[in-house]
Order: C-alpha cells, then sequence, then structure tokens
C-alpha cells in the first residue's frame, strides 16, 4: 500500500492538490511549445501533443509512487530545439532516425542512473559552470525569440486539428528565459579559479555554437586555473578525465 506520510513531512492532501495545479500551470506550455517545434521538422503536431502529455503524466506519476518525490517531469525544451534545429534541420537527419538515437541515449542514460555514474558526471562539473550553462544558454533562447526560425515558429502558431495555437507559446518562453538567467548571478565572479571557467564557457557556447564545446572548455579551464592556483586537489578525477577527452577530441579532428 502506498503511504506518502504528509503529516510526517509537514503537508495535507489540500496543499499537495494546490502545488500540483501550480506545477502544472507552470509547466502546461510544453503542451503547445512541443507540436510547434518538432512540427517544423515533419511530426504530426496532435501525436506529438497526445505523446507529451502520456509521457509527462506517467513520468509524473513514477516519480510519486516509486520515489515518493514531488516532482514534476516532461520533456526537455533544450532537448526539444535541439533535436529540431540541430539535428534535423541542422545536420538533415531524417526525425524518425533522430528519434530512434533518442531512444538509445535514453537507454544509455538509464543503464548510467542505475550505476551511479550520470550523478558523479553532474557532480564533474563546477557549480560556476552549472551556472554559467544556464545563464548563457538562455540569453541565447531569449535572442532567438527575435529570429528566424524559432520566431517565425511561433508567430505562425501550429495547428491541432482545426485549431491553431498562437499566443500561449511566446510568453512562457520569455519567462522561463529570464529566470534562467539568474544563474549568472550566482557564479562568484570575485573568485578567479570561479569566474575564468565561467566567462570562458560562456562565450564560447555561443562562437562554437556548440553548448559541449562551451562546456568542454569551461571545464578545461576551471582544471588548468585551479592547478595554476596549486589547488590540484580539489579537482575530481571525471574532470580531469573529461578535460583530457576533450582536448584529444580536437587533437583528432586536427
Amino acid at each position: 500500500m502506498l503511504r506518502f506520510d504528509l503529516t510526517a513531512n509537514g503537508t495535507t492532501i489540500r496543499r499537495e492538490v494546490i502545488a500540483g495545479a501550480t506545477t502544472f500551470a507552470t509547466m502546461s506550455y510544453i503542451i503547445f511549445v512541443q507540436p510547434t517545434v518538432l512540427g517544423t521538422v515533419g511530426m504530426d503536431p496532435g501525436a506529438v501533443m497526445v505523446a507529451t502529455c502520456v509521457a509527462s503524466a506517467v513520468a509524473t506519476l513514477l516519480m510519486g509512487v516509486l520515489a515518493n518525490y514531488p516532482i514534476a517531469l516532461a520533456p526537455a525544451m533544450g532537448h526539444t530545439f535541439y533535436f529540431a534545429y540541430g539535428v534535423c534541420l541542422g545536420l538533415g537527419v531524417p526525425w524518425r532516425v533522430a528519434l530512434g538515437a533518442n531512444c538509445l541515449a535514453g537507454l544509455a542514460f538509464v543503464v548510467l542512473s542505475a550505476v551511479g555514474i550520470r550523478e558523479r558526471i553532474v557532480e564533474a562539473i563546477p557549480a560556476s559552470l552549472q551556472h554559467a550553462i544556464g545563464a548563457v544558454t538562455a540569453a541565447l533562447f531569449l535572442l532567438a525569440l527575435f529570429v528566424s526560425p524559432l520566431a517565425q515558429t511561433i508567430s505562425s502558431g501550429v495547428a491541432v486539428g482545426e485549431t491553431r495555437l498562437y499566443p500561449v507559446v511566446a510568453a512562457p518562453l520569455i519567462l522561463i528565459g529570464a529566470f534562467m538567467l539568474a544563474g549568472a548571478g550566482r557564479v562568484r565572479w570575485h573568485e578567479p579559479g570561479d569566474a575564468l571557467p565561467a566567462f570562458l564557457c560562456m562565450i564560447m557556447i555561443p562562437f562554437t555554437f556548440s553548448i559541449a564545446d562551451g562546456i568542454g572548455f569551461g571545464i578545461l579551464a576551471h582544471c588548468l586555473v585551479r592547478l595554476a592556483q596549486r589547488r590540484a586537489s580539489e579537482l575530481q578525477w571525471l574532470g580531469v578525465l573529461s578535460a583530457v577527452l576533450f582536448v584529444l577530441r580536437y587533437a583528432v579532428r586536427g
């Protein structure tokens, strides 16, 4: 029998219902954004909307039932934009092939999570870089609202049945991007060991047109700065390994 121990956790059924409704209201924009973006690569907007709702509902239910955490889960918008504009439209990969690759990536993610590697990878990224990544992603996202193809996607709406959805898409995206920018304020800019890697990460993401490359430059800079400060003991082996692999990647590419 399921036990959520609401009283022991200092909450009530009424509070949880209000919290759930509030969470749904803040996340419901994905119901409209997801079909809009994925519709640009040929996917059926109606089918995408149904899949988004079902996947989010099932994932959130499992989070509550299995982990007993009041956390809602839904498709990540950053991945959605990368899937559509980076992989399908940018690289010319058919959406069916890209969707299959995404499924394999999801299975790999489950395996990495089960053995604890995912958590170690996250811990290997310094907090300053995590804040910088969120901030620069939000800045680029807000900028993209005013240029093609995202602006055209939002302004044209998406047809679902006989209904075309418009204004519910743009406002939440702008609001979320603005909130994400707050991460830049959490970087300890007075500390060179945090400021230099964070700044390099933030400028290299747009210059290289790659979030992965920006993170790689940030991790490499973090390792070099810590070595220069004679604080190598603060480095995690997984972070050092990531920096070495990043250098080897560029060396092999010539």
